[in-house]
């Protein structure tokens, strides 16, 4: 029997970025049916941290009107909200509890997230689940297996620790943040001497166990390239099995990092392609104030146009508040082989989603004020370590198939060849 369901109608948002604690301001539900509030604590203007430097300057105001595709609340909180795997996880979880998922608002969700989220948010009061009595993983492989099973659609055994692990990273790839010792291998749910905080990601339903593998392979290329890319590893768990997993830069020596997606930072709906790399640099010049950073951000739209990685949309591009309150491009991530709808990159390259020339690429930096030298720079540099994407795919001993690298390679010199 489904359990009757009232929800939230207010929620008070925390700030703890870089060891700061204290309330953010309030979300809270406006008079009509599905409409959202938003107000900054006194404590947040006196402040002044800017999470949302283009839209929700920390001022007294209330703030309403927020975009349905962001479920109605500002874009810069919204970016706490789970997609793909972890709301699946969370909405399977409600259902085993009997609360249909429908029957609950955003702040709920916020509320089930409460401190378990990524970048420098939580949120209170929390929400409890019932059946939230933790089975503690400790073993990468058991976690692929109880993974493997959800993907399947069947009752895994510890979905509640799935939640837990699993449930506020993005992205439709099954995945859980742990802490992980490279030189040990060891992970768990827990802070240990030597451990780091890290995502791993797995295969989703219908893919080769070689992606992680390629995943990993796109990091290497990218660091060569000149991009800030996390330390990664490619894990063979046998058996089928494997995982990628990826130091998080949320975190710093224990502490939060503020982080905002170009989702967030635009309101923008990163399921649609409805973004051009001209929006993308202008946006960035806008946040950092700076020409260093509009270079950095260019150096991955090369990238990801030589590469192929055409699911460049609006929530793959992000930015970290350092501890000065500056606001700089975030490390890469998601960064691998990836076909967009009907072959188009999601964000477009001076109006083009296909076959991109170096005059799109060109034109792009151009209105960012990037000079032309510069960007033919970057596209030299990012298509000579392009052209080592076969050595460097076959270094990982067979992890992938020869068919797959054959295509990928070809996708990168297609690429490479449309820039002339």
């Amino acid at each position: 029997m489904t359990k009757s369901y009232q929800p939230l109608q207010r929620l008070e948002i925390i700030y703890q970025g870089w060891g700061d604690h204290f309330p953010l301001g309030i979300l809270a539900a406006g008079r009509d049916r599905g409409q959202w509030l938003f107000e900054y604590s006194a404590e947040s203007i006196d402040r002044g941290i800017e999470l949302s430097p283009l839209l929700h300057p920390p001022v007294s105001t209330t703030y309403a009107d927020f975009e349905r595709h962001q479920e109605g609340i500002p874009g810069f909180i919204a970016d706490s909200l789970p997609d793909g795997w972890g709301r699946l996880l969370m909405d399977r979880l409600l259902r085993r509890n009997n609360i249909e998922p429908a029957a609950l608002s955003v702040l709920d969700r916020l509320a089930m997230l409460g401190d378990n989220t990524m970048g420098a948010l939580t949120y209170r009061p929390l929400l409890d689940m019932p059946e939230q009595q933790h089975q503690h993983i400790d073993d990468l492989i058991v976690l692929a297996e109880q993974i493997k099973i959800e993907v399947a659609g069947q009752d895994s055994e510890v979905l509640p620790e799935l939640v837990r692990l699993g449930g506020s990273p993005h992205g439709a790839r099954p995945k859980v943040l742990v802490e992980f010792d490279p030189v040990t291998g060891h992970i768990a749910a827990q802070a240990f001497a030597g451990s780091h905080p890290w995502l791993i990601k797995f295969p989703a339903a219908q893919e080769g166990v070689w992606v992680c593998a390629l995943e990993e392979v796109y990091a290497r290329l990218a660091r060569q390239a000149g991009i800030d890319f996390p330390d990664s590893r490619w894990f063979d768990l046998g058996n089928g099995l494997s995982a990628f997993g990826v130091k998080r830069f949320d975190r710093h020596a224990g502490l939060r990092v503020p982080v905002l997606s170009m989702a967030g930072a635009l309101q923008a709906d990163f399921r649609l392609p409805c973004l051009d790399y001209s929006d993308i640099l202008q946006a960035t010049g806008m946040i950092t104030r700076s020409m260093v950073e509009r270079e950095i951000q260019a150096r991955r739209m090369v990238f990801n146009v030589i590469m192929n990685n055409q699911d460049d949309h609006a929530k793959n591009f992000a930015f970290v508040l350092n501890q000065q309150e500056e606001w700089q491009v975030s490390p890469a991530y998601d960064l691998t082989l990836q076909m967009g709808p009907g072959g188009q990159h999601q964000t477009s390259v001076a109006g083009y989603g296909r076959d991109i020339s170096r005059k799109a690429l060109l034109k792009a930096a151009a209105s960012a004020d990037i000079a032309d030298k510069t960007l033919q720079r970057i596209i030299e540099e990012v298509s000579d370590v392009a052209a080592m994407f076969v050595p460097t795919a076959q270094a990982l001993g067979g992890a992938i198939p020869a068919n797959v690298i054959q295509a990928t390679a070809d996708k990168i010199n297609a690429n490479i060849r449309a820039l002339g």
